[in-house]
């Protein structure tokens, strides 16, 4: 298509847009905004604070000047969540082979599109070191009888899952114990004998009645002397809502190393199932095994130099992490495709289609593929301490689980609801092209350790609780791939805008 029939048809939009407004033609989609999100998972969680900005002003011109719209290829982004969330990685976890692996893949595509590695780098790679739990078998909840035979296993990650991401939490151990059921918080304390060589068992609603703190605190306590904690939430086992996060807390509540004792989760079922069993003197059994220290990893760093003598020194950075939870090892894994293959294969895609455009951007574009997100941001957080680039010239973009199948709004989020010039102008350029957008807040990715350092940076996420993520259910078909190429055209729309 040449330039002559480019503009004529951008003279027929903006004269149809006229029309629209003229007429006062306006659809509005329904949104269905979760507001009942269980206490425990919020600590890992992606937490949004959803806002409504509909009657804001709206520019209604739609032109790339500088990119070609039709360079993006929907296709590529979905081989590529394919390739990364795909068994050859095994989810990813950050200090493992999975994920080395797609630390290369990253870096060799990077190389292929002709993306530069900043001066100093290792190849494109940023190492660093930071604590990561693996699994190193699959954890056991069961059920005896009073003669010690197994009378029920539960399943690992559909019935239970340990808590690995509270430093109360012992990850490593084996417990055995009657059941007491608590179903007051007043029960919970040293002067009731009942509990003391005893497996709890406690409904959140006994755990919202003296808050989270101070019920990991007791319940850790050594004088209380529990064996070991089962917590009972509100999710049905038939819910497709994950609450069986691996995640490991930014900052987790230290209450000494001395005072761990093992704490899992379940679900409703479970938790009613378990509660029947202590009638009879049945006891309940648990296995966790997890490996707990450091490792090595990489974010991954490409960069397209500006073309302005003067604007070059400025940084437009745009991040996704590449790392995921890892292996069940119970011969699962999970994929990690809309949580964050979807973000990275969009930045990928990004950087593709600016190395192949014929005009080269002013300002310096960056691509970050940070690693160790799920451990606590530690990528980001390592680059925010060390940074290639400036901090004070740098604003940045991050996508996590962008593209989800499941019709919400993508968020545009920053740590705060303070001013945000970004992303005002994301969600300007977003309701441009007709998207379902809205501006909202969040500390759990890795835009956080940017604001936190007053850089401009936003998240851009469809958050999707029921597409499994941290599960074996999060795979390529979590994805809609004309949905995710709106998000990569959202992107360059605004590079287009700001940095040519």
């Amino acid at each position: 298509m040449n330039m002559y029939l480019k503009r004529i048809l951008r003279l027929i939009m903006i004269f149809t847009s006229s029309i629209l407004i003229i007429t006062g033609c306006n659809t509005l989609s329904s949104r269905d905004v979760e507001q009942n999100v269980n206490s425990q998972s919020q600590i890992e969680d992606h937490i949004l604070n959803y806002k409504n900005n509909n009657d804001e002003p709206i520019n209604q011109e739609i032109r790339f000047n500088n990119i070609e719209e039709d360079s993006i290829n929907a296709d590529n982004i979905m081989y590529i969540i394919e390739e990364l969330s795909s068994e050859k990685y095994t989810g990813r976890l950050a200090g493992t082979s999975g994920n080395e692996q797609a630390v290369e893949y990253i870096v060799d595509y990077f190389k292929q599109i002709g993306l530069q590695s900043p001066e100093k780098m290792d190849n494109y790679t940023q190492r660093f070191v930071h604590g990561v739990r693996i699994a190193n078998s699959t954890p056991k909840l069961e059920i005896k009888n009073k003669d010690g035979n197994v009378v029920r296993q539960f399943v690992y990650l559909k019935d239970f899952s340990p808590y690995t991401f509270r430093n109360p939490c012992e990850i490593n151990g084996n417990e055995e114990g009657e059941i007491y059921v608590i179903k007051d918080a007043s029960k919970i304390n040293k002067e009731n004998n009942e509990l003391k060589g005893k497996i709890a068992l406690v409904d959140t609603n006994v755990i919202n009645q003296i808050g989270n703190n101070e019920f990991y605190n007791k319940m850790s306590s050594p004088e209380l002397g529990v064996k070991a904690v089962i917590i009972g939430t509100e999710i049905n086992a038939s819910s497709s809502e994950n609450v069986y996060s691996f995640r490991v807390a930014p900052h987790p509540q230290n209450t000494g190393e001395n005072n761990k004792i093992i704490f899992v989760q379940c679900n409703s079922e479970t938790f009613a199932e378990i509660s029947s069993y202590s009638k009879n003197k049945s006891k309940v059994r648990i296995s966790v095994d997890y490996f707990s220290g450091e490792v090595e990893s990489s974010n991954v760093i490409g960069v397209i130099p500006g073309s302005d003598p003067e604007l070059k020194d400025e940084y437009i950075i745009l991040t996704a992490h590449l790392d995921h939870v890892g292996d069940n090892k119970n011969g699962t894994y999970n994929s990690g495709a809309l949580d964050n293959a979807s973000g990275t294969a969009s930045i990928m895609e990004i950087a593709r289609v600016m190395t192949e455009n014929h005009i080269k951007p002013k300002k310096t574009v960056v691509f970050i593929a940070f690693n160790g997100e799920e451990e606590g941001l530690c990528g980001s957080r390592y680059y925010t301490d060390y940074p290639i680039y400036p901090l004070e010239r740098t604003t940045v973009i991050n996508l996590d689980m962008v593209g989800s199948k499941r019709i919400i709004p993508l968020e545009i989020a920053n740590v705060t609801n303070k001013e945000s010039k970004l992303r005002d102008a994301l969600y300007r350029y977003g309701k441009s092209l007709g998207l379902d957008v809205a501006k909202s807040t969040s500390q759990a990715s890795d835009h956080a350790p940017f604001n936190y350092k007053g850089v401009e940076a936003v998240l851009l996420i469809h958050l999707d609780r029921d597409s499994g993520y941290h599960t074996p259910g999060d795979t390529i078909k979590t994805v809609d791939k004309d949905r995710i190429k709106e998000v990569v055209k959202l992107v360059l729309y605004y590079l287009d805008n700001e940095v040519y």
